[in-house]
């Protein structure tokens, strides 16, 4: 296994918080919102440093709960209302994505633009050829909604 940063292990936690309660994420979608690492590196944060956050709310892509934990996990999400079906997560109702991608690089002040153009006019649209800002948008509600497109389908009743 790769070597975990501690910043890797921080962003995993920071998630792992911001997850209302009743609702979920699975160790892949995590992965996919921060764009590092994959479910066995955040399943290894997990268990290694996750007992002082909501660990219960972080479960498989099927919505089992931890391995060797499931009878607190579920006691856990029961409590909160969470969504179950039998010993699972009903990830179709619970599953849980942050709405905005994680920040990974500070943006410059007012004034600090390497383009010069600071918005003073009030203008806020993005800068630069459409095409490009088009595939850059399209890129990003991708890596968005990874995570969403993962769940696995109900089966009919």
């Amino acid at each position: 296994m790769a070597h975990m940063t501690a910043d890797f292990v921080e962003d995993v936690l920071a998630v792992v918080e911001s997850i209302p309660p009743g609702r979920v994420m699975s160790y892949g979608a995590i992965a996919d919102y921060l764009g590092r690492g994959g479910p066995r590196q955040v399943g290894a944060v997990m268990a290694r440093y996750g007992a002082a956050v909501p660990w219960y709310r972080v479960v498989n892509a099927s919505g089992r709960t931890p391995p060797g934990h499931e009878q607190a996990a579920l006691s856990q999400l029961r409590a909160e209302g969470t969504a179950l079906r039998g010993d699972h997560v009903n990830m179709r109702a619970a599953a849980w994505y942050p709405e905005s991608p994680p920040m990974t690089e500070i943006p410059p002040a007012d004034g600090d633009r390497a383009d010069g153009d600071d918005h003073a006019d009030g203008d806020d649209r993005v800068d630069g050829d459409p095409a490009e800002v088009s595939r850059v948008t399209a890129a990003g509600r991708r890596r968005r909604d990874a995570g969403r497109r993962r769940r696995p389908p109900v089966p009919p009743r």
